[in-house]
C-alpha cells in the first residue's frame, strides 16, 4: 500500500467500525472522504507552492503558478471555513477528515503563514487550536525539515 488514503482505509478496516476514523459506507463516508480529499488537496498545493517559492532560483519562479497555487489554497480554505466544524468537520465525532484538516492547517501555518492570516478563517483557526491541544496531536508535533 503506497498512498496515504489507502493506508488509512486499510487501518480503519483492521481496527473495525467502532474505532475506524472513516465510516464504512453511506452518506457519512462520502462526507468524510470529501473533506479528507479537500484537506489532502490543500496540503499538496502547499507542498507545490513551497517547491516553487523556496527551492527554485528566484529567477525561475513563475508568478502565475505561485498565484494559481495561492488562489487554489485560499478557495479551498474558504470552502472549509464555510462548512465549519460543528464540532468536527463531518459531524459530532472526530473523523479522518479532522485529522487530515488539522494536520494540513498546521503544515500551512508553518510553511505559508501568509495564506492563513489571523482573523480570516476564525472557525478553522479555532478548530486547529482545539485539535492541536489534544494529547494525540501534542504527542506528534510539527517538525521542521
Amino acid at each position: 500500500i503506497f498512498d496515504s488514503q489507502m493506508i488509512l482505509d486499510f487501518l480503519d478496516e483492521q481496527v473495525g467500525p467502532d474505532r475506524a476514523l472513516t465510516p464504512a459506507g453511506g452518506v457519512e463516508r462520502r462526507r468524510v472522504l470529501q473533506r479528507v480529499a479537500m484537506g489532502l488537496g490543500i496540503a499538496e498545493k502547499v507542498v507545490a507552492l513551497n517547491i516553487e517559492t523556496k527551492r527554485r532560483s528566484s529567477v525561475t519562479i513563475d508568478p502565475a503558478i505561485v498565484g494559481r497555487f495561492q488562489s487554489q489554497i485560499s478557495s479551498a480554505l474558504r470552502w472549509l471555513e464555510a462548512i465549519g466544524p460543528d464540532p468536527w468537520l463531518a459531524g459530532p465525532a472526530m473523523t479522518q477528515a479532522d485529522v487530515t484538516a488539522a494536520t494540513m492547517l498546521t503544515h500551512l501555518v508553518n510553511r505559508q503563514p501568509q495564506l492563513f492570516p489571523e482573523g480570516t478563517y476564525p472557525k478553522l483557526a479555532a478548530f486547529r487550536e482545539r485539535a492541536e491541544a489534544l494529547p494525540i496531536f501534542r504527542d506528534s508535533p510539527f517538525m521542521e525539515g
